[in-house]
């Protein structure tokens, strides 16, 4: 691992997943899924997984996005392709995202790139499970 990058133990078996599946079963599996919300380094990891082996590979960020024509097309170059997916992005105006069908192979849950205290990743992970809001909390400014 590099100086710069210390992998937490899940970005870490990421990392080693990517690889074993890449070396070992991109044979019988062209596409590999690692998915995680904003900020839990699904870039990073992927950065350094391919750059440690070289990996011949496509990658392909907010594959949610992906339709089915852009797959097919992305498919038919032959080559494996590590998707990068986000559960909490937007879905696609038009149809669904042809790379977030299937289960991720690697689902990363802890969020590195914000400060786990922050009212924002705070309120982002309410919203997802779809709790309540407490807007008793806010605080008074003496305007309506």
């Amino acid at each position: 691992m590099s100086a710069s990058f210390t992998p937490s133990d899940l970005q870490a078996k990421a990392i080693r997943e990517i690889k074993d599946w890449f070396l070992h079963r991109t044979a019988e599996q062209q596409v590999f899924r690692v998915f995680g919300y904003a900020g839990t380094g699904k870039t990073t990891l992927t950065r350094h997984a391919i750059d440690e082996r070289r990996l011949d590979t496509m990658v392909k960020g907010a594959d949610g996005m992906v339709g089915d024509e852009m797959a097919r097309d992305l498919l038919a170059f032959g080559k494996p392709i590590l998707v990068l997916g986000d559960p909490g992005q937007l879905p696609p105006i038009k149809g669904d995202g042809a790379f977030t069908r299937a289960a991720p192979d690697v689902m990363l849950t802890e969020i590195h790139r914000q400060a786990g205290e922050s009212a924002i990743i705070r309120l982002a992970a309410m919203a997802r499970r779809s709790l309540p809001i407490n807007t008793h909390a806010r605080r008074s400014s003496g305007s309506r």
